[in-house]
């Protein structure tokens, strides 16, 4: 029970961890800002949709999501600095939904644009850094034991009677 109280609280990686989710929300907005603005309101829209029709809708799809990761940043921050049990279980769920969104889009970009490789050498980069990050991340969260000391406020109380009927159950 004492290394349980001297892992608790967010200090030791978790620091790092904490700062990413604060950046975060910010970055990817930025980006999506940054990156998507000007194609909508410049005419850009109208003719990448008149080149080939599903790229207007993978375009709308990946502001979507980019949207929901900035949403779920937030929510993510919350748990985070709220202790939640929830963050490690919510954080993974992203991380992992996160990973196929990349992979998804650079997918079915290469299957509708057949004439260019999406898969070029600084995209592949991209990917792998961006997929090595969440990996290490994830990796942390699920070994850690300061994670699991830290992240257990609203975890639901399971009582000693039902504990002793499930023992007698098996």
């Amino acid at each position: 029970m004492n290394d349980n109280n001297k892992l608790k609280g967010l200090r030791g990686w978790l620091v790092l961890v904490g700062l990413i989710l604060v950046v975060r929300p910010f970055v990817l907005a930025y980006q999506a800002v940054s990156m998507y603005y000007s194609i909508f309101i410049d005419g850009t829209f109208e003719k990448i949709n008149a080149y080939h029709q599903l790229l207007g809708p993978l375009l709308v799809f990946e502001v979507v999501f980019n949207l929901l990761l900035v949403l779920t940043s937030f929510y993510l921050i919350f748990l985070f600095f709220s202790k939640s049990y929830l963050f490690p279980k919510v954080y993974i769920a992203i991380a992992m939904v996160t990973v196929f969104f990349i992979l998804l889009v650079e997918w079915f970009g290469m299957s509708v644009i057949t004439d260019d490789s999406m898969l070029d050498p600084d995209t592949m980069q991209d990917i792998g850094r961006s997929v090595g990050g969440i990996f290490m991340l994830v990796s942390y969260i699920q070994r850690s034991k300061r994670v699991k000391a830290t992240f257990v406020e609203g975890q639901p109380n399971i009582s000693l009677k039902d504990d002793g009927e499930k023992a007698a159950a098996l």
